[in-house]
């Protein structure tokens, strides 16, 4: 796999995988250069994708990553694009030793899928040169045992500037340990500060912090009562006076709660708990006191609750809307809904119906990129599919050819219906044309010989081509025939309403 990104106008590797390391690419080199040097089979490499690098998704990664390792230290510190600082300073003897500390770190990541190096030293800087410059993946540092760990190992890990790379190679001093042999005095008046400075950090004479990644504020809200209670109406008063609570702290954090968790503390029973999930993120106190209603009501209280929790554990990022209410009134005056408030009450309605229905069970169609008509769309969770952007946030068209809306059928048939043809007679091509078809017992008279030819992708095996022409029968429906011009059959693949 090839991780590419665009420098100065031109594709170049950004990540490469081990398997295409070892055919010879690596990063910073040329995407065509890589392609040719991995192996081919016939014209095409073989077993490699090539994807764009995404740097948001790969902070948020490694962002992910670190609370992962925070299982091994409180204290985790981000080394972008691609690494992770832990100080472990008390933290081995609770894992059994730093050996069986790396072994769980490794074989952890491992099952992520990831493969990494790791090694443990006495400094970060020391550590981050074993960890991508030592010949083993994972390396063990004694105390005060730096500078042997490090002399073998080249300049680059010093964490130098190139330009200071540049100048030691000038002097023949390539390896770590050539550079600690140099006088120490010489090397402000002859290298860049940051020399002296990687060195010092490395050894341990000069301090070296790490910012730790902070676990974000948990959303949470809970009462308990003086005792149990049975009464449904204390206990539906106190849930919609905590979940406007929630939705406070939301709104102070700027998120949007995508799954909300609901803990009734029972006297007699097991604490009941109810999940209320949602496709959008959402901190409007009343659209989630609808959802959350139907499933309180219909909880067994055994012998009276003594607390209620709630929770909000997935969220997401929300912005600041303003609210209009001179717009909303107008609206409401004229009998007219704007974009965004018919888009956020087909938000309300799909969350509606996956926590009464399930959420498996409310799907919608999204379009996927494909120039055949049965192959355009494709079923998917209405709760997983991404955020429909509002009238005001969608950007212009700027293609002049695609194609307008009444271009394609309201009613497409999967699969299409096959037609009797007729009297066929020559075209305006080699293609010929019906003077008559018969669909449903009802007859197409005129076929125009205007066609739209729409072709499967280049890449698949059976590429059928088919060709689309508008006709109306004699009760007045507009049909979508297409003609296969390799079978000679005819069909009807849609109606317009």
């Amino acid at each position: 796999m090839l991780l590419v990104r665009t420098e100065k106008r031109r594709r170049v590797v950004a990540f490469c995988c081990a398997r295409a390391a070892a055919a010879g690419a690596r990063p910073g080199m040329p995407a065509a250069e890589a392609m040719a040097v991995l192996p081919t089979r016939g014209e095409r490499a073989e077993g490699v994708r090539v994807l764009p690098a995404r740097p948001d998704r790969e902070a948020a990664l490694l962002r992910a990553l670190a609370a992962w390792c925070s299982r091994l230290s409180p204290l985790v510190g981000l080394d972008p694009p691609d690494g992770l600082m832990l100080d472990i300073r008390g933290c081995a003897q609770a894992h059994g030793g730093e050996e069986r500390m790396l072994h769980r770190a490794l074989s952890g990541l491992a099952a992520l899928g990831f493969a990494a190096r790791t090694a443990v030293a006495p400094t970060f800087g020391c550590a981050w040169a074993l960890s991508r410059f030592a010949p083993q993946p994972a390396a063990i540092v004694p105390e005060n045992g730096q500078r042997a760990a490090l002399a073998p190992l080249p300049v680059a890990a010093l964490r130098i500037e190139a330009a200071t790379r540049e100048a030691l190679a000038e002097l023949g001093v390539t390896r770590i340990g050539e550079a600690l042999a140099l006088p120490r005095g010489a090397l402000p008046a002859r290298f860049a500060p940051d020399l002296l400075l990687r060195i010092d950090q490395a050894l341990g004479s000069a301090m070296e912090t790490i910012l730790p990644v902070r676990e974000a504020a948990r959303i949470a809200v809970e009462r308990g009562f003086d005792g149990p209670t049975t009464q449904a109406a204390a206990i539906e008063l106190c849930t919609r006076e905590l979940l406007e609570q929630l939705c406070a702290q939301l709104t102070a954090h700027q998120r949007g709660a995508r799954r909300i968790e609901i803990t009734l503390d029972r006297a007699d029973l097991e604490p009941a708990r109810l999940t209320i999930s949602l496709g959008r993120p959402a901190r409007d106190p009343r659209h989630l006191w609808r959802l959350i209603r139907p499933r309180l009501e219909r909880v067994h209280l055994g012998y009276g609750v003594e607390r209620i929790a709630l929770a909000a554990p997935w969220t997401a990022q929300l912005r600041h809307e303003q609210a209009e209410r001179w717009r909303e009134a107008a609206s409401d005056a004229q009998g007219r809904t704007s974009a965004p408030d018919a888009s956020r009450a087909a938000d309300e309605l799909i969350d509606t119906l996956a926590n009464r229905l399930g959420p498996q069970r409310i799907r919608t169609a999204e379009p996927v990129e494909s120039h055949l008509p049965e192959r355009a769309w494709m079923w998917r969770p209405a709760m997983e599919s991404p955020p429909r952007m509002h009238a005001a946030d969608a950007p212009a068209p700027t293609d002049s050819d695609a194609p307008a809306p009444g271009e394609r059928p309201a009613v497409l048939f999967f699969p299409p219906r096959a037609v009797h043809a007729a009297r066929l007679v020559p075209g305006n091509g080699d293609a010929p044309v019906p003077a008559r078809l018969l669909w449903n017992g009802v007859e197409i008279d005129h076929v125009p010989a205007e066609r739209e030819r729409i072709a499967c992708e280049w890449w698949r095996s059976a590429r059928p081509e088919r060709d689309y022409l508008r006709a109306a029968d004699r009760s007045g429906r507009v049909l979508w025939l297409a003609y296969e011009p390799d079978t000679g059959r005819w069909f009807v693949h849609g109606v317009w309403a």
